[in-house]
């Protein structure tokens, strides 16, 4: 929706991620807030409690503010995580 109508997201979306008593992982990341997704880092016990999608935002936000070293190791365990036996 962020990429297809920047409008509404601007103007409806937004506001309402604003006005949530408790914000997720997600909902920082929309806003555009990456040092609150890297604070869900501290919170996720290592990235146990966080899912595929979440580490793949939180991979982006460490990268986005120059925590590169960081960003690989979530990056490893995403792919560990990915990585099946067929």
């Amino acid at each position: 929706m962020k990429k297809h109508d920047p409008e509404y997201f601007r103007d409806v979306i937004v506001p309402f991620i604003k006005s949530k008593m408790e914000k997720s992982l997600v909902d920082h990341y929309l806003l555009g807030d990456h040092a609150k997704v890297v604070e869900h880092e501290s919170t996720s016990l290592l990235s146990k409690d966080l899912n595929a999608l979440e580490m793949c935002l939180l991979t982006d936000s460490l990268v986005r503010l120059g925590h590169g070293d960081r960003a690989k190791q979530f990056a490893a365990n995403l792919k560990s995580l990915c990585k099946r036996d067929y």
